[in-house]
């Protein structure tokens, strides 16, 4: 308690304390609306985006399996289109 006592509180209560106060206040609140504010919603855009592209990646990779089943299927049934188109000579279409 002694020490509270000794503390001069008067000075806390001069102008120049309370216009410095004033002032980083009004900095922090520009900095915050100025800066922080838009870069929210740059964070919200990007996010945005980031789901969109996950979106896309997953659909590539069900086309992906897809393809590769089709791949399989191409690659099982290729002797048997040889034969097939072998066996069968092309015939060209009359004019007309």
């Amino acid at each position: 308690m002694n020490r509270l006592q000794g503390i001069n509180f008067g000075l806390l209560k001069s102008k120049v304390v309370l216009i410095v106060t004033g002032v980083v206040i009004l900095v922090l609140l520009i900095w915050w609306f100025a800066w922080m504010t838009p870069e929210a919603s740059k964070l919200t855009t990007v996010q945005q985006q980031v789901t969109a592209d996950n979106s896309t990646v997953t659909q590539l990779n069900m086309e992906l399996i897809a393809l590769k089943a089709e791949q399989r299927l191409v690659l099982h049934e290729l002797p048997y289109l040889k034969k097939v188109t072998t066996a069968i000579p092309p015939t060209e279409d009359p004019p007309g």
